[in-house]
């Protein structure tokens, strides 16, 4: 499969996430075995692989189109930017609503307790903390594990296809 994606350590999950997400086509290669997992996803390739994980069998060259036509593409300005962890989580919610499967969304104050552990986002706008506390209270973003949620660091691609794996998860009832 890829050659570069062995984690090891305190990581193996994200290992198998990047397998699965392959094995499933939500996420490909860069050629020659190589899956570049420390490489920054653009919002192209974001939308490309959540479309993936709900079932969409989207080109990567149409994903923005097939994204705009549901409202997932309109908070992304420019779709070969880097995507950020907060702005990930807001298209993740998006997708979810898009489905009508988000549930009970919580007040800022309920995200903020749901939260509370993380030291790191404090800069946050209350939208922001309930996007967030959506996926964290869903399994879907587990933070840093040293006390931070890292919103505005730009996701890299392991960490993109086990949001995707994640969500399919979700969506799929699974147990994450």
């Amino acid at each position: 499969m890829f050659d570069d994606i062995e984690f090891g350590g305190g990581y193996p999950h994200v290992t198998e996430e990047i397998k699965r997400a392959a094995s499933l086509m939500i996420v490909e290669g860069r050629g020659d075995g190589v899956f570049d997992p420390s490489a920054e996803v653009t919002g192209q390739e974001a939308v490309t692989m959540f479309l993936r994980a709900v079932g969409v069998p989207v080109k990567f060259d149409s994903a923005m189109d097939t994204a705009a036509k549901h409202g997932l593409a309109d908070d992304i300005a420019d779709p070969d930017a880097p995507m950020s962890r907060i702005d990930t989580a807001k298209l993740i919610v998006d997708v979810l609503k898009d489905l009508d499967m988000l549930g009970a969304v919580p007040t800022a104050e309920e995200a903020k307790e749901l939260l509370k552990d993380f030291t790191d986002l404090d800069d946050l706008s209350d939208d922001e903390l309930i996007n967030l506390a959506v996926c964290f209270e869903l399994g879907i973003f587990k933070g840093a594990g040293d006390g931070h949620m890292n919103p505005n660091d730009e996701l890299l691609r392991s960490h993109m296809a086990s949001l995707a794996i994640r969500l399919q998860d979700v969506i799929l009832g699974a147990e994450i």
